[in-house]
């Protein structure tokens, strides 16, 4: 019978465990979600637009050179 309480109390213990990580993981993703609130989006796009007109600059370079070659 003593095993039997010993099994118990693991377990018991291993459930705790459980529960106190589930508790840390939802605290952890409501800070990221925060900080993702927090970061400004309009960064994000002009970064977005300045490498796209790069990339634009350096294919029509690239047409050119072509034309030129041929």
């Amino acid at each position: 019978m003593k095993d039997l309480s010993v099994l118990v109390i693991d377990q018991g213990m291993i459930v705790d465990r459980i529960d106190y990580n589930i508790q840390n993981v939802a605290t952890i993703v409501e800070d990221g979600l925060k900080q993702l609130q927090e970061k400004p989006e309009k960064g994000g796009m002009v970064m977005c637009a300045t490498v796209l007109l790069i990339m634009c600059l350096v294919m029509l370079v690239l047409l050119i050179l072509k034309e030129i070659i041929l």
